[in-house]
């Protein structure tokens, strides 16, 4: 009966000391991801949810958030975590229900690693209430100490290739002009880094922002062609989102405006889903500029189930495969090569940018390494990471014939596919592209790398070698100015426009 269901549910808060009237969500544990902790009879976000509609529905809500919060305060000791207000668990029950909707009712479950968001889509973080973080903003005047600084708290994170110490120094390094850091602290120990630079565009338009603070990027259109992707402030697991919302409110706050130059928009490049949902909540206008499905294959699930990569792939995607691999061994047999020196790596890799570059020309447009910015930034990247293992730059060859190159990052487990060269034949049935990383993929798989990730972009040949994984979206924070507001909208009508014209259209 329900009432007995709600006496049973006050009885179990009540055994942890929780009253009922304020519904929290323990934010420390990710269903799925913590399987030493108890989980709900049944998941946050399960299909049936969305299929009830208003006060039953929300009701249900709320009901599997207490089941969720006492599996997880049992497992604590009854220790409490982020407290979340029924406002904002209400938000969250009708951003669940709009984005099913916008799905077109499907319950689509998300269950990426680094997704960062349990499956109710509510942020994820494992501050409890005494964490008084605060954000601070200063000029990078010792790079030695923020090296230290970022390679320590890095110990103690979750970051992605793009948020290490290995991306950041050759970006610092290649941008070569003044560069702030945020610093999030918890007392006095530092449990959020990112670096921070200010942009000022040449022409001033009076519905733009002219000056732009973009996180791990230079602002500038041409520099940020090197195109960063799994961004975000690097953070102790820990803390989670905490630190990601103590960083923005601080940007949009008084305490950046004291210490940066004057900005009108905060960019937000290759970011995951929490970041918008944290946006939200600040006074400044938010918008999502673009969203790229992620691709990638799970090595370590498929060593462990001891099947084939081959097997992977849909029955076009081997036949191709295996027929450009008799082709190319009529040249010779098949060599995978990795750089096994600096030399080498630098010579692979202006191989690599002659192929890429040729490629790209005959598009008509210049690819992207055509700038001063890219080659040095690449070259920093290439000298500081070929010894640690974290750059890789390998050859493909059929006897004498090169196949093509690939230039990848190599970070906790994960292979980040960044760029390729190829050499393209008159013959249609070879495809360079698909044997090369069907190599690479195997050598990874031998090597005991958990993931082979190959980033942004729906591509066709992304869907036919890897599973789709989690989106990375790119956003915008506006100064809530009367221009801005007047643009956004303008904007937004004329989205609206365009989406009536193509129904009218059809």
């Amino acid at each position: 009966m329900p009432g007995q269901r709600a006496g049973e549910r006050r009885r179990r808060l009540a055994d942890v000391g929780v009253s009922p009237k304020d519904r929290v969500v323990d934010a420390a544990i990710e269903v799925g991801e913590a399987p030493d902790l108890p989980r709900p009879a049944q998941p946050l976000g399960a299909p049936s949810l969305h299929q009830r509609q208003g006060s039953k529905g929300l009701s249900l809500f709320l009901e599997r958030m207490d089941d969720h919060r006492v599996a997880g305060a049992e497992a604590m000791g009854g220790e409490i975590a982020v407290p979340i207000s029924r406002r904002e668990i209400i938000r969250a029950f009708l951003r669940q229900r709009t984005d099913h909707l916008q799905r077109g009712g499907k319950a689509v479950v998300n269950a990426d690693r680094h997704q960062g968001l349990d499956k109710c889509g509510v942020p994820s973080s494992s501050a409890t209430p005494e964490f008084a973080l605060r954000a601070i903003v200063t000029p990078i005047t010792d790079p030695q100490g923020l090296r230290d600084a970022w390679l320590t708290l890095e110990t103690n994170a979750e970051p992605s290739f793009f948020t290490s110490w290995h991306w950041i120094e050759a970006l610092l390094v290649a941008a070569g002009r003044t560069a702030f850091v945020l610093k999030v602290m918890d007392d006095n120990r530092i449990v959020g880094l990112c670096v921070l630079y200010v942009h000022s565009a040449a022409r001033r338009r009076w519905f733009t922002p002219r000056d732009t603070l973009s996180v791990n990027e230079t602002g500038d259109p041409v520099c940020d062609a090197i195109y960063i992707e799994h961004n975000g402030i690097l953070h102790d697991r820990r803390y989670g989102a905490a630190v990601v919302r103590a960083a923005l409110a601080c940007l949009s706050g008084p305490e950046a405006r004291s210490v940066l130059p004057r900005f009108d928009e905060i960019r937000l490049g290759g970011v995951p889903e929490i970041y918008r949902m944290i946006a939200a909540e600040i006074p400044w206008l938010a918008r999502e500029i673009a969203r790229k499905p992620t691709f990638g294959v799970d090595l370590a699930a498929l060593r462990q189930s001891g099947e084939e990569l081959m097997a992977q792939f849909g029955r076009n995607t081997r036949h191709q495969i295996r027929r450009s691999i008799r082709a190319y061994e009529r040249h010779g047999p098949l060599g995978f090569n990795a750089a096994p020196d600096l030399e080498t790596a630098l010579f692979y890799f202006e191989q690599m940018i002659g192929l890429h570059t040729a490629r790209w020309t005959e598009r008509g447009q210049s690819g992207a390494f055509a700038t001063t910015f890219a080659r040095t930034f690449h070259t920093a990247l290439i000298r500081g990471g070929i010894t640690n293992g974290s750059v890789e730059l390998v050859e493909c060859r059929a006897g004498d014939t090169v196949i093509g190159y690939l230039y990848n990052f190599v970070y906790r487990g994960t292979v980040y596919f960044y760029q390729s060269g190829f050499e393209y034949s008159r013959d249609r049935n070879l495809k360079p592209g698909l044997v090369t990383h069907y190599l690479c993929m195997e050598r990874h798989l031998s090597r005991g790398n958990d993931y082979y990730d190959f980033m942004a972009g729906e591509q066709r040949y992304k869907t036919n070698l890897a599973a789709r994984g989690k989106d990375l979206i790119w956003l915008r924070l506006r100064r809530p100015l009367w221009q801005y507001r007047f643009a956004d909208a303008a904007s937004r009508a004329m989205g609206i426009a365009r989406a009536l014209c193509d129904r009218w259209q059809r």
